[in-house]
């Protein structure tokens, strides 16, 4: 019966009189309409996807713009101090840099406290002082401490640990002795 419906002439009038028109006409017709229809959302999809990357890409360019200002300004102002300190006295630029200095020392010890080294106790662990700190008394005490916890030589089950404790705090002590001799 479907069959026999599909292919079922269907009379329209018109003004120039009747148009025999299938109901497979029909169907294509509005199947075409459907796919137009698809087509036109799909461009307005991608219309509005390019939309959305587009401002994104002016926000990141804004972004950059704004970095780049910040930096520039820094400069700037790094420039006017040092111009500034350009026209000091020489007893005046000297009092400026160990303020420098004394601030960056000091934040070298702040980031040594926030990351929990405490080098009393490394210096007690190598048994040096800061003022008896030098390269040959450093690599003998580590030499020393190697063989003492290396685990080949050490077969206690937290020789491993000791052993990179041993690494890291000499690490940390040849960059004392690096400012130290700086």
């Amino acid at each position: 019966m479907e069959v026999l419906f599909i292919f079922l002439p269907v009379v329209i009038l018109c003004a120039g009189g009747c148009i025999w028109v299938t109901m497979k006409d029909k169907q294509k017709k509005l199947e075409e309409k459907e796919l137009i229809a698809k087509i036109f959302q799909h461009l307005y999809e991608n219309r509005k996807h390019a939309e959305e990357e587009r401002k994104q890409a002016i926000k990141n360019t804004e972004e950059t713009i704004r970095q780049a200002e910040e930096m520039l300004k820094n400069i700037k102002e790094k420039i006017r101090q040092n111009t500034e300190a350009f026209g000091k006295t020489d007893e005046d630029q000297q009092r400026i840099f160990e303020e420098w200095w004394q601030q960056h020392c000091n934040r070298e010890k702040v980031k040594k406290q926030q990351q929990g080294i405490n080098l009393a106790a490394y210096y007690r662990i190598f048994g040096l002082t800061p003022e008896t700190l030098t390269a040959q008394k450093l690599k003998a005490a580590y030499r020393s401490l190697c063989l003492k916890y290396h685990p080949d030589c050490n077969k206690a089950p937290d020789a491993v640990v000791k052993f990179d404790k041993v690494q890291r705090i000499y690490s940390v002590l040849q960059q004392e002795l690096e400012l130290k001799n700086a």
